[in-house]
């Protein structure tokens, strides 16, 4: 050590500057040595283990799909036969009305007594020396009874019977409704102005959409009688059943 020393001595700054920088060089040679040994070490280690475990655990054998395998073909039940609905019953026919006629009494008619006959006036007879008298004037015709009232309910009632009577005879019978025999009636309501029908509606439907229009064009196409002189120009309103059945009412 005394000669290094002495050797380093006698050298010069640059000369101990290039031995210090050698130094250095071959201790950083000797660091990374020192590494690569460690990292190889290292991996060898892990290699090892990583071989410890698969001897310690083998890999599970894979089963065998080779072998055949028997197919069974079970025939399917035939699928059950469909059920008949049940048929719907027949509606049960409405018993028909029981048409009523009043019979309205007749007016009982009080006798008059006679009325005497007027007593003519006399006339004077003209003489010479009198002018002629004129004639009396002619008494006032008597006045014409007004009808009574009982007389014209019973005209009015006789009447109703009769539009009845023609909404009736002009019903037509739809042949779908005669296919299902459906039997019912309408209540329909309708203005009548000399022997004119106008504004018919179904006051009372019969839940059934073709025999309402049946009973509407019934009424408008009804040929109906012409009005006695007490029911001229007056706007009647009637509401009559219109009837459907397979055999006339």
């Amino acid at each position: 050590m005394t000669s290094i020393a002495h050797s380093m001595s006698a050298l010069s700054p640059e000369q101990i500057g290039t031995v210090q920088a050698g130094t250095a060089q071959i201790k950083a040679t000797q660091v990374r040595t020192y590494q690569a040994f460690g990292i190889a070490l290292l991996i060898e280690m892990l290699v090892v283990a990583v071989m410890a475990m698969l001897l310690a655990h083998p890999p599970r054998m894979l089963p065998e799909y080779s072998k055949p395998v028997k197919l069974v073909i079970v025939n399917e039940p035939p699928p059950p036969k469909p059920v008949a609905e049940p048929k719907p019953m027949p509606p049960v026919p409405k018993p028909k009305p029981v048409v009523r006629h009043i019979i309205h009494p007749r007016p009982v008619v009080t006798p008059q007594p006679p009325k005497p006959d007027p007593i003519p006036p006399k006339v004077a007879t003209p003489t010479v020396f009198t002018q002629p008298v004129p004639p009396p004037p002619a008494p006032p015709l008597p006045p014409q009874p007004a009808p009574s009232v009982d007389n014209t309910a019973a005209v009015k009632a006789s009447y109703d019977d009769k539009i009845h009577a023609a909404v009736q005879a002009a019903v037509y019978y739809p042949r779908a409704a005669a296919a299902m025999n459906f039997s019912g009636r309408v209540r329909v309501e309708f203005h009548l102005l000399n022997s004119m029908a106008s504004d018919a509606k179904v006051l009372v439907s019969s839940n059934l959409g073709m025999i309402d229009r049946a009973a509407l064009r019934a009424v408008k196409t009804a040929l109906y009688p012409a009005p006695p002189k007490e029911l001229r120009d007056k706007d009647l309103t009637y509401q009559v059943w219109v009837e459907f059945a397979l055999t006339p009412p």
